[in-house]
């Protein structure tokens, strides 16, 4: 269950290893915004997305130099953050007004971490930094949380106002989508 983990524990994608340690500690006092700098010097690598799809680790990740996309830069902002000893959850989260649309194609969503800071979770954009209000929202376009836990290997997903217990793989464009068909149903 979501309510039972701290979320410094490491998830299959999300493991804390010596070249993530090392990488967190050149993160200085001011972690988020480190960490947000970090992410903006990985180069958009659309031409690996499909063959790389969700199928790597933060660290190779890192070590590539390339970014597939936000799901990639919200692996390594929380593998980051957490060898730093401060909690963060995945968020997986799809645009509003294409969830409303019926189109079935083409998944428009956005991968958030949420980060423990003074007692609360706050919403923070990999790319952008901590959003206004807490919401999901990118480029002023609000998106609906679908889940959150430790990457997207292990999601607890959102249903009716509550987590499902049991957490769900959302590493394929298929399982994205069967999850928007989920939301759409509500």
């Amino acid at each position: 269950m979501l309510e039972t983990h701290t979320f410094l524990e490491e998830g299959e994608f999300t493991r804390i290893t010596d070249p993530l340690r090392t990488a967190a500690e050149r993160v200085g006092a001011k972690a988020f915004r480190d960490i947000s700098k970090l992410v903006g010097k990985l180069d958009y690598n659309p031409s690996a997305r499909r063959a790389e799809f969700r199928a790597r680790t933060a660290e190779q990740i890192l070590r590539s130099g390339y970014t597939t996309g936000y799901a990639d830069d919200a692996l390594v902002v929380v593998a980051l953050a957490r060898a730093k000893g401060i909690p963060a959850r995945y968020v997986e989260a799809f645009e509003e007004g294409w969830l409303g649309s019926g189109i079935l194609g083409g998944v428009q969503g956005h991968a958030f971490v949420e980060v423990l800071s003074s007692e609360s979770w706050r919403m923070f954009d990999p790319r952008t930094g901590f959003t206004p209000n807490g919401d999901c929202v990118v480029e002023g376009r609000p998106h609906v949380e679908a889940g959150k836990g430790f990457d997207f290997g292990k999601v607890y997903v959102r249903q009716a106002g509550a987590y499902h217990p049991t957490p769900q793989r959302l590493n394929t464009p298929e399982s994205l989508t069967a999850l928007a068909s989920q939301l759409r149903g509500r």
